[in-house]
């Protein structure tokens, strides 16, 4: 496998969260998938470790981290190399997942190849690329991280769609902790997330605040919300600045 743009320590921590606390098969995540079921159908794609830091990331002075909300669009992405309840699987597999996370990742930044019905998932990307070489130059995509507040899905099923107790379940520290150790692995300098529903999301927000990140909420570029693409590449210039 060639060398990806990633920060290789980094992001064999943020999976080893994902394997040492049996994320998506532990006692908590089942609780997690009975509660949604009362809303939803049960969470069809899981645990999705998606992240990326980039390789420069930790070296800079700013260290902006972009969270989306949930991982859509991952089915048959990673397979059995990583959705499998056997734990000696999964970290037999960490090489492979953490590789395919980042080069998929490193392909929707850069659009280098289409996925089916990705066009919300590609407004993302293009969005973020144009918002984030104004503040980093050409190197962008090395200097900042990725992750969501949500790290399982299903696919039919749009963020809102989803019982708040599913978020806390995934975030706070009472429950599985997730996205916290995240932020206390990737030790952003700032984070943008990627919604404006404060009524839903300013609460987990307000946990990260606490640690002294500072925090930006905008609208998802797929957002009728989000403005055109410069004034949202705006907001992001000069959050960052």
């Amino acid at each position: 496998m060639q060398k990806l743009n990633n920060d290789a320590v980094i992001s064999n921590a943020l999976l080893d969260h994902y394997i040492d606390n049996n994320v998506g098969y532990s006692e908590i995540c089942k609780s997690c998938r009975l509660h949604a079921a009362k809303k939803i159908s049960n969470f069809e794609n899981g645990p999705v470790p998606f992240f990326h830091v980039g390789e420069n990331f930790k070296n800079q002075k700013i260290r902006p981290l972009f969270l989306g909300i949930v991982a859509y669009g991952w089915e048959g992405e990673l397979g059995s190399i990583f959705f499998n309840a056997s734990k000696e699987i999964r970290l037999k597999n960490k090489s492979n997942v953490i590789y395919a996370i980042e080069d998929r990742i490193d392909d929707l930044f850069f659009s280098k190849r289409k996925y089916h019905n990705n066009e919300k998932r590609m407004i993302f990307f293009s969005y973020l690329k144009d918002a984030v070489e104004l503040v980093f130059g050409d190197n962008a995509y090395s200097k900042i991280a990725l992750t969501n507040l949500l790290k399982c899905n299903n696919n039919d099923v749009r963020s809102s769609g989803y019982p708040q107790k599913c978020f806390d379940y995934c975030i706070r520290n009472k429950f599985t902790g997730n996205l916290m150790r995240d932020v206390e692995i990737i030790n952003p300098t700032h984070v943008i997330l990627m919604s404006k529903n404060h009524n839903r999301f300013y609460r987990y927000i307000r946990l990260i605040e606490e640690k002294r990140i500072k925090s930006l909420t905008i609208a998802h570029p797929s957002s009728n919300k989000s403005g055109t693409k410069k004034q949202w590449s705006d907001t992001i210039r000069e959050f960052l600045s």
